[in-house]
């Protein structure tokens, strides 16, 4: 499948249905809100209703569904916590520093951590410009390929400069690129890279 780019800059509301960065998550009630191995309840960075990634990179994930994107994201120093540049093994999901959930969509998008998103539309637009921001085809690594993902289907990978300004921080570094792999229903993979 062709990749399409990225736009994330049309500012929208927190609980809309559409793909989308920041706002609140479709999280069933009886989900809890992820935390990670220090207790910090994790950053929403993206919403994507299953019909989105199906449609963008060829998976058939169950129409009912929606993919929940979360991540470690605060004050202090949180590089190490998201950044795998295919040297830390499974350092991060064991620690629970980023999560993705596949879940059935809650009634209500709601938000639990302490640091929420300005939320923005996920626009595609066409492939002619060379970007690090994209859905579908195949991931531009900026440093070696991650095992873990090895098994998965490759997403969407977005710049963090590329982000609305004030949360292009959302990786730490404001150069640094963020990576969606999922497999099958059930499990996912967020991480970002940096040079």
């Amino acid at each position: 499948m062709k990749s399409k780019n990225l736009k994330i800059s049309t500012p929208i509301q927190s609980d809309s249905p559409t793909a989308r960065f920041g706002g609140g998550a479709f999280l069933p009630i009886s989900c809890a809100w992820p935390t990670n191995s220090n207790e910090e309840k994790l950053t929403l960075v993206l919403s994507l209703p299953a019909s989105f990634i199906n449609d963008h990179c060829g998976m058939t994930l169950s129409p009912d569904m929606y993919v929940s994107v979360f991540s470690t994201y605060n004050d202090d120093y949180f590089l190490d916590e998201v950044i795998d540049n295919g040297d830390t093994g499974n350092f991060i999901i064991v620690n629970n520093y980023t999560k993705v959930l596949i879940h059935k969509r809650g009634e209500n998008a709601r938000n639990e951590s302490l640091n929420v998103l300005s939320a923005y539309a996920i626009d595609t637009c066409g492939n002619e410009n060379e970007t690090m921001t994209f859905i579908g085809g195949n991931p531009k690594f900026l440093q070696s390929e991650v095992q873990l993902v090895q098994d998965m289907k490759f997403c969407l990978q977005f710049y963090a400069g590329d982000l609305p300004q004030q949360h292009n921080n959302l990786l730490y570094l404001d150069d640094a690129v963020g990576y969606l792999f999922i497999k099958d229903d059930c499990l996912g993979y967020f991480f970002g890279q940096c040079t």
